[in-house]
């Protein structure tokens, strides 16, 4: 990871300098992790009955999500979500039968296959620990679960005088994907026990598939995170008040102003992070001072940059790294920045500097 800092200048009269900007920049490789998911229908079981399924019946597929899943997703997260639309056009009833006709026809909600209980209701569970699933119509926000007694969607669709459902004839799924846990399981493949739902009528004693899914599969990877510099922290503004020329009098340094840069998510067993400050500009006159490098700024000031401990970090590369423990997942250094004389006499103008800054952990 690296990290740029710039200035912003700003001119001020005489006999005030400018106030100082330090902009960090972090260029950050953020590295994705992947869970695919494709849910198919299966062909229709055709049975004898007044309301039937023609052709192959309904073909939902849903497209493979790429999503990352780590130690510091929140219990509860959507991971992954997707909406689908599909047609009751392959639905017939017998235009004869006057029970039917012109309707309504009443289609069950999908029951869910395999051994897997309720993580909570309405989540299901997956074969993969800590990750689960719902399945709803986004319309209404009723859920499909194994018991469609509790949180069951049932459509009802007029037939016209052919048998074929009235408009409107579409509807919605939509399913997503939650982290359940409080521990992830080590991924793999991703087993989403679907089954299949029915049509049925008053007047039908057997009911018949309508809608069936394959269960769903796909790819789980759980990986431990790196570490990345704090959302807060990118391209962060560090602002010096404004000081006079003849407060250098006493002493070379004032206006000293308090920041920090913090490294948070990373991975556990992680120890430490270290900072390393690079590629500033040294004062000629005090190597270990950034220069001011504003055009037409101010003279014989230059920035000095340090850690709690009064300990210099050096623009000419003395003493520039600093090393943090890392707790919770994340790591903090504490930082300085403040005027410091380099010449004799300090004239007015803006005040600016820059500095690199790469980070490393273990």
């Amino acid at each position: 990871m690296l990290a740029q800092t710039s200035g912003s200048r700003q001119q001020v009269g005489s006999p005030f300098l400018s106030e100082v900007m330090m902009v960090l920049t972090f260029d950050l490789v953020f590295f994705r992790r992947s869970l695919c998911l494709v849910l198919l229908c299966a062909p229709c079981i055709v049975q004898a009955a007044s309301c039937r399924v023609v052709g192959l019946g309904i073909y939902v597929l849903f497209t493979s999500p790429k999503i990352k899943v780590s130690q510091y997703d929140p219990i509860g997260k959507v991971l992954w979500s997707e909406t689908k639309t599909y047609s009751a056009d392959g639905f017939r009833c017998d235009p004869y039968d006057s029970n039917v006709n012109p309707g309504p026809v009443m289609v069950y909600t999908p029951t869910f296959s395999g051994s897997f209980n309720s993580e909570n209701m309405p989540i299901q569970r997956t074969n993969i620990s800590g990750v689960g699933f719902t399945v709803k119509d986004p319309d209404t926000g009723k859920y499909w679960t194994h018991s469609h007694v509790y949180f069951g969607i049932d459509w009802y669709f007029t037939m016209d005088g052919t048998g074929r459902p009235l408009p409107p004839r579409e509807r919605r799924i939509q399913i997503d994907y939650y982290r359940t846990r409080e521990s992830v399981g080590s991924g793999g493949t991703l087993n989403t026990p679907l089954g299949a739902s029915a049509i049925s009528h008053a007047t039908v004693v057997a009911t018949q598939t309508a809608i069936e899914f394959n269960n769903g599969w796909g790819q789980v990877i759980v990986e431990n995170p790196t570490c990345d510099i704090s959302v807060g922290d990118l391209n962060k503004r560090v602002k010096l008040n404004p000081v006079r020329a003849h407060d250098f009098r006493d002493t070379p340094g004032i206006g000293t102003t308090e920041f920090s840069i913090r490294a948070d998510q990373c991975r556990l067993g992680a120890i430490a992070a270290t900072f390393t400050f690079a590629n500033g500009t040294p004062d000629p006159a005090n190597p270990l001072i950034f220069k001011n490098t504003s055009v037409g700024g101010a003279t014989g000031v230059g920035i000095r940059l340090f850690t709690g401990a009064d300990e210099t970090i050096g623009a000419n590369g003395t003493n520039n790294s600093r090393r943090v423990t890392i707790t919770g997942g994340s790591a903090t250094l504490p930082l300085k920045a403040q005027y410091y004389k380099t010449g004799a006499s300090v004239g007015k103008g803006a005040v600016e500097s820059q500095v690199r800054l790469n980070m490393s952990y273990n």
